[in-house]
């Protein structure tokens, strides 16, 4: 449980660092949605880690749309 947790947290990091500014004046490269400790994040690596996240989670992933 607290291994799916830490993962949860960790995810939610990584998305929330490539929520920062536009993308007009963003200074990351294409296809990368953040820079986590000088490594670029790419979406498929994000799409990837979330897919995985999802799998392992089952059927307790947050539904979107919902208040979880």
């Amino acid at each position: 449980m607290m291994r799916r947790a830490a993962c949860v947290g960790l995810l939610g990091v990584v998305v929330l660092a490539g929520c920062g500014g536009s993308s007009s004046g963003s200074s990351l490269p294409a296809g990368v949605v953040a820079v986590v400790d000088g490594n670029d994040i790419t979406l498929s690596q994000l799409q990837t880690t979330m897919n995985i996240a999802k799998l392992s989670m089952k059927t307790s992933y947050p539904v979107v749309g919902t208040d979880e």
